[in-house]
């Protein structure tokens, strides 16, 4: 899959992006910001970025650590596309990821014809899902109905087999979902 470029017309666009779909195996949207990056660098190693070889965990190399992007006007698509919650205005401004070092964004996964919703939540810093602040907003997600996932990024010197920087815990709400439908939901997800 050759990386879109700006100077592309819109159906090499669609092309790509019906591509990147069907490798990340969800569709892909183009979320409405109300608020800027600014500084925040905080995505730029929590996601994988394959247009530019960046691996979930590691910072990108484009990445100024509080200033922004330095590539921002001509940023890959990927990147193009991506807004985490506190882009889309949700949560406090003390919740901005390169503050809270905890980027949260949210995914469907569908399951017995039934859309549930997942949201993410990934460390910037080891240990940063631990704080009281994020154990209140997943207490507070779990209560509305919503699945909870924490990815946990591993110390620079304990990096996981296979190269991966993060693992995964699933928290799902009480009472919503029989054992069965647990393991299906997670079998699911974990795709």
């Amino acid at each position: 899959m050759a990386p879109y470029k700006e100077q592309d017309d819109q159906a090499a666009f669609e092309e790509f992006k019906i591509a990147l779909e069907r490798r990340m195996g969800r569709k892909l949207y183009r979320w409405a910001t109300v608020r800027s990056c600014g500084g925040c660098t905080a995505c730029c190693k929590t996601h994988q970025v394959t247009e530019v070889g960046t691996d979930a965990g590691e910072l990108c190399q484009f990445a100024a650590i509080g200033e922004g992007c330095s590539i921002y006007a001509k940023r890959p698509f990927e990147c193009r596309l991506y807004a985490c919650w506190w882009l889309r205005g949700k949560g406090e401004e003390s919740d901005r990821p390169d503050r809270l070092k905890v980027v949260m964004d949210d995914r469907e996964v569908t399951l017995n014809g039934w859309v549930i919703g997942v949201v993410d939540l990934h460390e910037v810093e080891p240990g940063a899902i631990n704080q009281p602040r994020v154990r209140q907003l997943t207490d507070a997600f779990l209560q509305q109905g919503a699945v909870v996932c924490h990815w946990f990024l591993a110390p620079d010197e304990a990096i996981l087999p296979g190269g991966e920087r993060y693992t995964r815990a699933y928290l799902l709400p009480e009472g919503l979902f029989t054992q069965a439908e647990k393991d299906l939901l997670l079998a699911t997800a974990e795709k």
